[in-house]
């Protein structure tokens, strides 16, 4: 189950949304993706996942960089990766299923760095969802071969998403 949360005039239309950022979702663990994720030995065939996302400005962005990543500029995705940056013994799994976090996009951002990037806006913003994602499963960037190879599986991530 996946939660939409906004606090920016987003005009994302959330049933497409959901619909897409499931089958991202689905698509890690349904694929050999999984396999290269830290938590790959859990049961997330059998059990439903669960994450939160929330759109909002730059401004609202900026401020949770600064303040739970002590980086004081915007950004364009923050993952809190509840799930995956625990202790194996302090993850929980119930019966609703396995709570994996939290994503944050920026959807300001996403538009500008949409024109950067010569994408639509959907593009970049699934393209920066599937990162997210990558991240709730555990999945991380500290050198430039991690993020080349995160970057190659959100392009695989995307590849059949409608936009």
């Amino acid at each position: 189950m996946i939660t939409i949360n906004t606090n920016s005039d987003s005009q994302i239309d959330e049933d497409i949304f959901l619909k897409n950022a499931t089958k991202i979702a689905e698509n890690v663990i349904k694929s050999d993706i999984l396999e290269h994720s830290p938590i790959k030995n859990y049961d997330f065939i059998n059990n439903d996942i669960e994450f939160d996302v929330m759109f909002c400005d730059n401004d609202a962005i900026h401020e949770i960089n600064r303040d739970y990543r002590g980086k004081d500029k915007e950004t364009d995705v923050i993952t809190f990766a509840l799930f995956a940056d625990s202790e194996p013994q302090m993850r929980m799994i119930s019966e609703e299923g396995i709570a994996l976090g939290e994503i944050i996009i920026s959807v300001e951002k996403i538009k500008s760095q949409a024109v950067e990037n010569q994408k639509n806006f959907e593009e970049e913003l699934y393209f920066i969802l599937a990162h997210g994602i990558l991240h709730l499963f555990g999945f991380t960037h500290q050198d430039d071969e991690k993020l080349e190879f995160m970057m190659g599986l959100q392009q695989r991530l995307v590849e059949n998403v409608k936009v």
